[in-house]
């Protein structure tokens, strides 16, 4: 999904292309699909579960380097700013993805199947901090309509409150699926790292697309673990 039209992991009261904003209706109407933690439970042998965010790119790396050592089959789900369909600066790009993980809309968590069991592990962004999600939300253009030219309260309390009640779950599993030491936390000499030149202009992505923060971390990390 290129972040201009609705799919199923669109955020709720976003205005798409394909679903956009009106007097009637105010964005997307349904709850942002999960399509991380269903995979935990298809009964797979072995799978490599995440979600990333390139704000934070120890952890983005470490996990795309765990997931390539992996036995089984892996899936991180990344976050991705979409500057023209979200409607924000390109200068704001790493700034609203770091955001996204602080209000706690994006949290980071990790799940490791082995046997078919799954073990559950987080690095941040469980608890949802009303504040900087509102700050969040204001931040992109796709959310404008929720501020002005009324506040639509009563919007924005439900997808707090929808984001809350994902996280609740969340942990709900943590706690029972959890490692014994549940909190993950990757250590990446970076100057070691070979440095990704692929990325430049011309390539046919916008100035602060995210897709292209997503594919330098990727690439600088799989170089890492595959040098040759």
């Amino acid at each position: 999904n290129t972040g201009i039209q609705e799919s199923g992991a669109t955020p709720p009261f976003a205005s798409t292309t394909t679903g956009p904003a009106g007097e009637k209706i105010p964005g997307k109407i349904g709850v942002k699909q999960d399509l991380v933690t269903p995979f935990a439970f298809f009964g797979t042998k072995a799978l490599f579960l995440a979600t990333a965010n390139p704000a934070y790119p120890n952890d983005f790396m470490g996990k795309v380097a765990d997931a390539l050592k992996s036995n089984g089959s892996a899936f991180i789900q990344s976050y991705a700013s979409c500057m023209r369909g979200w409607r924000h600066a390109a200068s704001a790009a790493l700034k609203i993805s770091k955001l996204a993980t602080d209000c706690g809309y994006w949290p980071l968590y990790t799940i490791r199947v082995k046997d078919g069991m799954p073990t559950f592990t987080y690095f941040r962004g469980l608890d949802v901090d009303k504040e900087k999600f509102e700050e969040y939300l204001k931040s992109m253009g796709k959310f404008r309509h929720l501020f002005r030219p009324k506040f639509m309260e009563q919007e924005i309390d439900e997808i707090i409150y929808m984001t809350e009640q994902r996280n609740s779950k969340l942990k709900g599993l943590i706690e029972q699926f959890g490692a014994e030491n549940p909190i993950d936390f990757y250590r990446v000499k970076r100057k070691a790292l070979e440095p990704q030149k692929h990325l430049q202009r011309g390539h046919g992505l916008c100035p602060g697309c995210g897709a292209g923060m997503v594919l330098n971390q990727l690439a600088t990390a799989a170089t890492a673990v595959t040098p040759d």
